[in-house]
């Protein structure tokens, strides 16, 4: 067995149009990953939302691998009317945080949603409150040692798994 070299992996496919909508993320190295890994799945666009604009600037390009090149992005200041757009666009709403009434991710039922827009929360706070009192659909990863969190990047990491996994 041999590893392959970059030039000779062949990526895989997949029908959906995924979007990940960032609920106020400061890190510029979290923005770097999250821009990796909309390419790695095949998500078509980042929105951003903050109060001001965040630079993309030579730390998130190097993190990211370039990929800013490659994926949309939109940079907004009002999160209630992103979601209502995404949702009259047809997409399905999905956060991804740990709530009283949020569902096991194992549980969801993607294979039918062709159009996802997934939000993820910011570093400390998670998702605003507010934004999680208007969505329909929560998920959450289940965690089985101490802590009772983890990075966003590794969340989104498997949030997108879950979403473009062959039959899921």
């Amino acid at each position: 067995m041999k590893q392959l070299l970059h030039s000779e992996i062949q990526n895989q496919n997949h029908e959906m149009d995924i979007i990940i909508i960032c609920d106020h993320i400061k890190d510029k190295r979290n923005i770097g990953m999250i821009f990796r890994l909309a390419d790695a799945f095949g998500a078509s666009k980042i929105v951003l939302v903050n109060e001001m604009p965040l630079e993309i600037n030579q730390k998130i390009k190097r993190i990211s691998r370039n990929t800013v090149r490659k994926i949309g992005l939109s940079q907004k200041s009002d999160m209630l009317n992103e979601l209502e757009d995404y949702s009259n666009l047809g997409y399905m709403c999905v956060a991804l945080e740990k709530c009283d009434q949020s569902m096991d991710i194992s549980r969801m039922k993607w294979k039918s949603e062709r159009k996802v827009a997934l939000i993820i929360g910011n570093e400390n706070l998670g998702i605003s409150s507010h934004v999680l009192e208007s969505i329909n659909h929560v998920i959450h990863i289940p965690m089985f040692g101490t802590n009772t969190s983890m990075n966003l990047t590794h969340a989104l990491a498997i949030g997108l798994f879950e979403i473009t996994k062959p039959n899921s």
